[in-house]
């Protein structure tokens, strides 16, 4: 009887040993697994980023763009110096083209935001809540 619970309480030692060798090791892998994980998201991030910069650097440095903007601002020089001959002033000149520029911007930044809600879920929600509610 004494021999089978010395034998009982060293299984259930071993087990326990067992149990905690087991967790431990899982919590080490799984440490281990979200640490590998967001080195490779971080460098994976970086990398993407970089991309990015150099596509940005090459259209802003090369291509079809930089040819059009350079054309573009001899065109505005040109146009400058005519209006100069005209008569006008050149203060006013430059003030009526940053009204302009003020007035392009604010556009395009009302079409980009336009653009993201009219993509986006809140077109897609109030269409939903017109078929939810005609089931209801």
């Amino acid at each position: 009887m004494i021999r089978n619970r010395l034998s009982e309480a060293f299984h259930e030692l071993k087990t326990r040993a067992a149990t905690k060798e087991y967790k431990e090791a899982f919590l080490r892998r799984c440490f281990k697994h979200a640490l590998d994980y967001r080195v490779r998201h971080f460098f994976s991030k970086w990398k993407h980023n970089h991309e990015r910069q150099q596509l940005a650097d090459f259209v802003n440095t090369e291509g079809d763009v930089v040819l059009e903007r350079n054309k573009m601002s001899r065109k505005v020089e040109s146009l400058k110096e005519f209006l100069n001959q005209q008569g006008y002033e050149p203060e006013f000149i430059n003030q009526y083209l940053e009204k302009k520029d003020v007035e392009q911007k604010a556009n395009m930044q009302k079409a980009v935001v336009g653009f993201f809600f009219k993509n986006s879920e809140f077109s897609v929600i109030p269409k939903a809540m017109n078929h939810w509610k005609r089931f209801v």
